[in-house]
């Protein structure tokens, strides 16, 4: 509450914001100080670990696009200065949440190599993919999702208006 206060363009508010993050801070010096000095070390562990998890569920958001003021933090730009700050914990974190996503949209219907052929021709996208996992394994993910792709073109090709092949492929 008192972040989301402290971001008001309410002067009122802006002060409520800092006047709940001063009791917060009492609070917790008074909490660390009953357990011996124990409870900040312990409540910067959560947070960090809090800060890893946030990490991995953002990777699900690497590839989204939206318009608008929203689609700022989806920009490249926005990806690599929060790369500047992140730990390497939360970068792996985010790399297997964006795995993870491109699984799901790949896997995730019913044919799966030609769900994953938009992923990858969007140029934000090849762009964010090479600055999350460099220019090396980036390119390497675009290639195969471009050759899953392809091949799923050559198979719907071939079974194309053939009652034969349809029938050999439902069997």
């Amino acid at each position: 509450e008192a972040e989301s206060l402290s971001k008001s363009s309410t002067g009122s508010d802006k002060i409520m914001g800092r006047d709940l993050f001063n009791a917060r801070e009492k609070l917790v010096g008074k909490v660390d100080e009953a357990s011996g000095g124990t409870y900040r070390p312990a409540l910067a562990k959560y947070r960090e670990a809090k800060q890893i998890d946030d990490a991995w569920e953002s990777g699900f958001d690497t590839l989204k696009n939206r318009s608008g003021v929203n689609g700022l933090e989806d920009r490249p730009e926005a990806l690599r200065e929060w790369m500047k700050t992140a730990t390497p914990e939360q970068i792996v974190a985010k790399r297997l949440g964006t795995r993870s996503d491109i699984d799901q949209k790949i896997r995730g219907v019913k044919n799966q190599s030609l769900a994953g052929t938009g992923i990858t021709r969007i140029e934000y996208n090849q762009e964010k993919l090479k600055d999350l996992f460099g220019e090396q394994e980036g390119s390497r993910l675009i290639r195969t999702m471009d050759d899953a792709h392809r091949e799923a073109e050559t198979n719907a090709k071939l079974t194309a208006g053939s009652k034969t092949a349809e029938t050999l492929a439902g069997q």
